[in-house]
């Protein structure tokens, strides 16, 4: 996908700033999502949703300690935001929430 949406004339029709790419996943995609931007250097941002919790699971679970403000990503010196949202795995009852969370996340971190 990053490969197609950075051809120009995919860029042009679909008006992408290849210099602001963002990639999101949830649960799965989520693991995806990382692992685009761990091969991806050029890659701007990532949001990344899971069940899981840094608060809540076993120490180093995501690759810190239990403070959501020592993840891996904060020490390589990305922005990153903990929210908790208390639903399912598919944010069934919280989607509005989550997509005002993401886009407020985006318009703050990727100008």
């Amino acid at each position: 996908m990053l490969s197609y949406v950075t051809q120009p004339a995919n860029a042009t029709k679909f008006h992408v700033d290849s210099k602001k790419i963002v990639v999101i996943g949830h649960s799965m995609g989520g693991f995806l999502a990382v692992a685009a931007m761990a091969q991806h250097p050029e890659l701007t941002a990532g949001v990344i949703m899971t069940e899981g919790s840094p608060v809540n699971d076993a120490a180093g679970y995501f690759g810190g300690g239990a403070d959501p403000t020592d993840y891996a990503l904060t020490h390589a010196g990305s922005a990153v935001t903990y929210v908790h949202m208390d639903t399912d795995h598919g944010f069934s009852d919280h989607r509005i929430a989550l997509e005002r969370e993401v886009v407020e996340w985006v318009d703050s971190n990727v100008r």
